[in-house]
């Protein structure tokens, strides 16, 4: 089979983008408008039976890329047995002990279990590690990705880059179902030894896909215990990268964009990214080229507070510890109304630590105001309509989230309603003054004021499940958490949005 693939490159992807570090400087960045796309020969190899029990083979390649078997590797042949995750795959095992690693090898018939043919073919799925499971009648099989990934230098981790292939006669060619990124370390490059990438819209680059044995094509088959909007491939030993060529595993698929961020063992951190849509298909490979400068910043030195790309919207708040390239910032103004107008309220409790349903369920309504009042869910919609963005009523875990932050708390401090108060604090107080401050200086409202004893009260986007009619709102001064009518009640209203750090 001569099976023609392509390869993604985007021309000197190192020297083209500009840093966006992540810093409270000005974040830098390039749109590419197209990438450029290649034809190559793959070159792939045959993996051929000389009998039942014995196959030799000759490991399959990527775009000229050579890939050599190792002491370990299993194949999988369908077997006729089904069975499901997460049980083991019940198959046929052939299995290696090559050594040193080589092009070539052979392949003994490892278990018990015999082949079975579906409709006249053989079918073969590599590596076994990586297979789901096997469907009712050999009509497809499941291959997972994963989001950790050890590096392997000038190649990929063994368990990683789902393969199938069907035979007649035992003598099969491997097809590529995963696509590749690939990048180069070369001698100037800087020291760095993880590189974790990221889709921008939160779309999964792990998950899992589905190969339909027959015409052997296939689809992502989402799957929740291994989507992932990231992938992360580090060394064995936490020590750099050293100089040489690597590949990471991700979704054959189509990416609005993807973020590019270089890690350091000290925890330091860069990023590059990509805005663009890049279509991979199984065996293209997304070739970054060699790494070239990189502006490392310590990710726990962010400003808190003046989001530079977003100063005339809000603060920052809240950024992602697992991943710094994800924030939140709060609104710059407020204003006083009720949750949602009498006939607009929607019914069922919101998950306390998920804003997401509250949002979708109103982010399509146009308007919520109604001679000249102002309500909740129509103030976080304008916001929407004038800066974009998924701007939102907050949930609990946001609210503890800004609270922490404005009064210069870790984020993950545990917070007791109707006891905390940091207001009696010097060092608290110090912190949520320049909180103030910042806000001032972009024109915008206090979010602590003596309203009330316990500060000004804020709607969230959380109804109570008891009285659905009712929602929250919580409190800036002792943190403290009440309910009021949405229909009857004036709060104030703040919105949250989701951001990426620059």
């Amino acid at each position: 089979m001569n099976v023609m693939k392509k390869i993604m490159i985007i021309a000197a992807f190192i020297a083209a983008l500009h840093v966006a570090s992540c810093t409270k400087q000005e974040a830098e960045s390039i749109e590419i408008d197209k990438i450029e796309a290649a034809s190559v020969e793959p070159g792939l190899k045959v993996i051929k039976a000389t009998s039942p029990s014995v196959v030799t083979s000759t490991r399959a390649t990527i775009s000229g890329v050579k890939v050599l078997w190792t002491s370990g590797d299993k194949i999988s042949v369908w077997s006729g047995t089904t069975h499901t995750y997460p049980d083991s795959p019940v198959s046929a095992e052939y299995s290696t002990n090559v050594s040193p690693a080589s092009a070539s090898a052979e392949f003994v018939h490892s278990n018990t279990t015999e082949p079975v043919k579906v409709g006249g073919y053989y079918l073969a799925a590599y590596p076994l590690e990586a297979i789901n499971y096997w469907y009712s009648g050999g009509a497809r099989v499941y291959f997972h990705f994963f989001k950790e990934q050890t590096a392997v230098k000038d190649g990929w981790d063994s368990r990683h880059g789902a393969m199938f292939a069907k035979s007649e006669n035992e003598a099969f060619e491997f097809k590529h179902y995963s696509a590749y990124i690939k990048f180069t370390v070369g001698a100037g490059s800087p020291s760095f030894n993880a590189l974790k990438v990221m889709t921008t819209d939160g779309v999964n680059i792990t998950s899992r896909i589905r190969v339909n044995t027959p015409d052997e094509t296939y689809a992502e088959a989402s799957q929740a215990a291994f989507n992932s909007d990231y992938v992360r491939l580090s060394t064995a030993d936490t020590n750099p990268f050293e100089a040489g060529t690597y590949y990471i595993s991700i979704m054959p698929k189509t990416y609005s964009g993807l973020r590019f961020i270089f890690e350091q063992a000290s925890g330091y951190q860069a990023s590059k990214k990509v805005i663009a849509d890049i279509t991979l298909e199984g065996g293209d490979v997304l070739d970054m080229g060699t790494i070239g400068a990189l502006n490392f910043a310590d990710p726990s030195a962010i400003d808190p507070h003046i989001a530079t790309a977003y100063k005339t919207q809000g603060v920052y708040f809240w950024v992602d510890p697992e991943d710094n390239s994800k924030g939140k910032i709060i609104s710059k103004t407020t204003t006083l109304g009720k949750w949602s107008t009498p006939n607009r309220y929607t019914t069922g409790a919101q998950s306390l630590t998920d804003y997401e349903d509250n949002y979708n369920k109103t982010r399509s309504i146009a308007s919520w105001e109604t001679d000249g009042e102002r309500y909740a869910q129509y103030y976080c919609a304008q916001l929407r309509e004038t800066y974009g963005g998924n701007w939102h009523l907050p949930s609990q875990k946001e609210v503890q989230y800004l609270f922490n932050a404005y009064w210069g708390q870790p984020a993950d401090n545990t917070l007791t309603a109707g006891s905390t108060d940091y207001r009696g604090d010097a060092g608290a107080s110090e912190a949520a003054a320049s909180f103030e401050a910042a806000l001032a200086s972009i024109s915008g409202d206090p979010l602590y004021a003596a309203d009330t004893a316990n500060g000004r009260q804020f709607w969230t986007g959380i109804e109570y499940a008891t009285t659905p009619t009712n929602a929250y709102y919580y409190r800036m001064g002792l943190y403290q958490w009440s309910t009021a009518s949405k229909t009857g009640t004036d709060r104030h209203i703040r919105c949250i949005r989701d951001v990426t750090v620059e």
